[in-house]
């Protein structure tokens, strides 16, 4: 017999003689046929879905999909299903099985799946803190993480839980760098990355070697050996500042008070503006000379002279000069007297202030010629008279005319 199908049945009583009686007739109808269980096919996972999906079962008008405790009632042509809202690495069972058009439930296929772990989240990239060679970066800690990876160019770098710093060492100045981080799950799952960059620090430039000072009383000279990778200097000095190029490793201070102590210093300049470690000098500029004295008029005899000149401003003494002869004088001291000259004869002599340091100023020149000596009187000899003459003489007078 065929499901789902009528059959009917006459019974009638046959007499002794062989004549049928009257017949009645019985109908029935076979069960309808359950419908087989769905040949189930893979499932897709996520973290939070998973899409079941199987054969189609032919005869079937519908099909019933039990997760849980809901049942989820689908049409003949719907032969997969998407479950969404689920939990990340939780293992879940459903069935499936198809409906008749009578809505007879068929054989049922069970199946199971374990949701994908959850991706953890990019960590959130601190401020980096840099120098010329190091960088240290750092990250805010994902919940979840049992640890990190650290990308740094061809380097991968493993770090713990609690490891959400990390110092990058031996790198080159002013260059720039990049680098990725992302959590790791406790099952080594690799979460969302985070990328950031950086650029090292400008490596300052060393401080110039200063070279001798060469000073008068109202400018210096200062110079420096150029140093390596200089774009230019900047020198200080009081309250200026003064820009310099990369070839210009001397300046000349002007104006400057004399005897006065003066400080400076110098850097080099990096091409992008970096101001590199300094020098600093100083000097003391040279002590002005005196002016020269002024002469006065000379006084002379035959054997003596008195010379003299005004007094000098700053002077703290004198310096006379006679012959071979150097004679030190107070600072009062403005006049001198030469003695025990020869008369008539030419002398010349020359004179400065002297500062307190005993820088000798600038001198003034002077010549005299002390008097004649006058001569002797004559020794008056015997006279010879007459009545009438008389005869004087005397003794010739050296130098006599």
């Amino acid at each position: 017999m065929s499901p789902s199908t009528t059959y009917s049945v006459s019974i009638a009583g046959i007499a002794a003689n062989g004549e049928l009686g009257e017949a009645t007739t019985l109908n029935a109808t076979t069960k309808e046929a359950q419908l087989p269980a769905p040949m189930l096919r893979a499932t897709t996972v996520t973290a939070t879905t998973a899409r079941v999906s199987w054969t189609a079962v032919e005869g079937a008008a519908g099909y019933k999909l039990t997760f849980g405790d809901a049942t989820i009632t689908l049409g003949a042509n719907e032969t997969a299903y998407e479950f969404t809202g689920l939990t990340s690495l939780t293992d879940y069972s459903f069935s499936v099985a198809a409906v008749s058009a009578t809505g007879l439930v068929g054989a049922s296929s069970t199946g199971s799946f374990t949701t994908a772990e959850a991706q953890l989240a990019a960590p959130v990239l601190l401020a980096t803190s840099v120098t010329t060679t190091t960088a240290t970066v750092g990250w805010n800690a994902v919940e979840g993480a049992a640890g990190y990876k650290l990308t740094f160019g061809d380097a991968t770098i493993t770090l713990g839980a609690n490891e959400t710093t990390y110092e990058f060492t031996d790198l080159a100045s002013l260059t720039d760098y990049s680098f990725t981080v992302a959590a790791v799950s406790a099952t080594g799952l690799v979460g969302e990355s985070a990328t950031g960059a950086f650029t090292t620090a400008e490596a300052q430039l060393v401080a110039p070697e200063l070279l001798s000072t060469s000073v008068t009383t109202t400018t210096a000279n200062v110079g420096w050996n150029a140093v390596e990778g200089a774009a230019g200097y900047k020198l200080t000095f009081g309250d200026a500042t003064i820009t310099l190029g990369a070839n210009e490793t001397a300046y000349e201070f002007t104006g400057l008070t004399s005897l006065t102590d003066y400080s400076f210093s110098v850097a080099a300049v990096s091409a992008t503006g970096l101001v590199g470690a300094s020098s600093s000098g100083s000097f003391t500029t040279a002590e002005a000379q005196l002016s020269a004295p002024v002469l006065l008029a000379t006084s002379v005899t035959t054997t003596s002279a008195n010379v003299g000149w005004n007094a000098v401003e700053g002077a703290t003494g004198y310096k006379l000069i006679f012959g071979d002869a150097t004679i030190d004088l107070g600072a009062n001291e403005t006049t001198y007297e030469f003695t025990g000259l020869a008369s008539l004869t030419d002398y010349s002599f020359s004179v400065a202030a002297v500062s307190a340091t005993g820088l000798v100023g600038a001198s003034s020149s002077g010549s005299f010629t002390t008097a004649e000596a006058q001569l002797s009187a004559p020794v008056l000899l015997a006279t010879s008279v007459t009545t009438t003459t008389a005869t004087i003489g005397w003794n010739a007078v050296e130098g006599a005319a």
